[in-house]
């Protein structure tokens, strides 16, 4: 089980580090929302890597939450033995 939690996590933290990675790889200076001109696609392609940012985040959070409830349900509800 803790596998699955640990293959996930990964996932979601590569996510985020790839759309991260992109963003200051294309388009550092751009923000998503922005009071000043700016092209639209480079406008457009930081708000799409933001968003992946924020679900590989999120993706991770969520994982390492059920990670560790379930490690806590496990030490509190031993099996029963007989």
């Amino acid at each position: 089980m803790v596998r699955v939690y640990a293959k996930c996590f990964a996932l979601a933290v590569a996510l985020f580090g790839a759309a991260y990675g992109l963003r200051m790889l294309l388009v550092p200076d751009i923000v998503a929302i922005a009071d000043r001109p700016q092209v639209t696609w480079r406008v457009e392609l930081a708000f799409v890597l933001d968003t992946l940012q924020n679900l590989g985040a999120g993706g991770a959070a969520l994982t390492l939450t059920l990670a560790l409830g379930t490690l806590a349900w496990r030490l509190l509800h031993p099996p029963a033995t007989s």
